[in-house]
């Protein structure tokens, strides 16, 4: 299924496909609640620690609310402290306009903040398994040019 899913060009097919494995592996359960974002949340904490970043993309391509998102044209700059470490890229640049999310593996020279932070905070965040008050509070998270509130603002686009 996960073949499947990097192989499909069809948000809504890729995360169907996703989906129906963590259920099909026992490491999710249907939510009664219909937020298919909780399955994310639930996945183990292994599997968040190997999951690359490409796959991580991709469930924020299908988890933008692209209502909430159809007016919105920004940039947002993505720092990982500790991605050299993985063999990751450092740094990310996310574009967020008119319903769809674009992830750069760059510098962006134009965004609107930064979200410093580490490779697993941020896979945390994405998935829903971390709240972004309680990460901001705690330190690991650092926005630098906007306030907070800003950075909570845009990561309720892909709740």
């Amino acid at each position: 299924m996960i073949a499947l899913a990097e192989n499909t060009t069809n948000a809504q097919e890729r995360n169907y496909l996703l989906s129906e494995y963590l259920v099909e592996t026992g490491q999710a359960t249907i939510p009664i609640s219909g937020k298919p974002k909780l399955a994310f949340a639930s996945m183990e904490d292994k599997v968040v620690t190997y999951m690359p970043m490409d796959t991580l993309f991709r469930i924020m391509a299908v988890s933008l609310n692209a209502s909430k998102s159809m007016d919105e044209d920004m940039v947002v700059g993505v720092h990982l402290t500790d991605a050299d470490k993985n063999d990751e890229s450092s740094d990310y640049a996310l574009y967020v306009r008119k319903g769809i999310v674009e992830v750069q593996p760059e510098t962006p020279e134009d965004a609107e903040f930064t979200i410093t932070t580490s490779l697993l905070v941020w896979k945390n965040l994405v998935l829903g398994k971390l709240d972004p008050q309680k990460a901001v509070s705690d330190g690991n998270v650092k926005i630098t040019g906007a306030d907070p509130k800003e950075f909570y603002e845009f990561l309720a686009l892909f709740y």
